[in-house]
């Protein structure tokens, strides 16, 4: 039998840095470790769909292999870089908007996270249905939940609006991390 001569995979680009060292480094950390890629676009992993304005611009971007989910890149200036890599290595909550991982390019950091179509202002002023009172309890409950792990962990969200709190269609709530509002306490 003749072997298939043909390329199964073919890899574009400059070679990718592996998470893998990030990983062990952490010494299985509870928390997740998170995974810093340098010098690197997220659109050399990441197909951009389209862009937008949810608490703060978004490119709302899938994998280009494996396309199963949509994913949401925000990018943060060079000054902020220090500053929004320690704030994602330090905070991991379900009620908080966290990093999976990060591309930086040109000391750009982009952040990957969860696919959050919408905010609380989008409910607030938008929407002609009106949450109902488990609903908003559940809201509510949520923000509560991660202000207190915000306290805990010794930061202060000091411009909590409508605007960056995030909703997901399966009824998560997440508080968005605008740098410049999370200060050390």
């Amino acid at each position: 039998m003749e072997p298939d001569r043909k390329a199964r995979k073919v890899v574009f680009g400059r070679p990718k840095q592996l998470g893998l060292p990030q990983v062990v480094k952490a010494k299985r950390s509870v928390q997740p470790q998170l995974v810093v890629r340098d010098n690197e676009s997220p659109l050399d992993t990441f197909q951009q769909i389209f862009s937008c304005e949810l608490a703060g611009t978004v490119l709302f971007v899938q994998r280009r292999t494996r396309p199963y989910t949509t994913k949401t890149v925000r990018r943060n200036t060079p000054e902020s870089r220090h500053k929004i890599l320690r704030i994602f290595q330090q905070i991991h909550h379900e009620n908080i908007m966290c990093a999976e991982e990060c591309y930086v390019n040109d000391g750009i950091v982009f952040a990957v996270v969860d696919h959050l179509p919408l905010t609380l202002q989008h409910l607030v002023q938008l929407c002609t249905l009106y949450p109902t009172e488990a609903q908003l309890g559940s809201i509510i409950a949520q923000i509560l939940n991660g202000i207190t792990y915000l306290a805990t962990e010794d930061f202060e969200h000091q411009a909590l609006t409508c605007k960056n709190i995030l909703l997901g269609k399966d009824g998560t709530v997440k508080i968005g991390m605008a740098l410049n509002a999370v200060m050390d306490r």
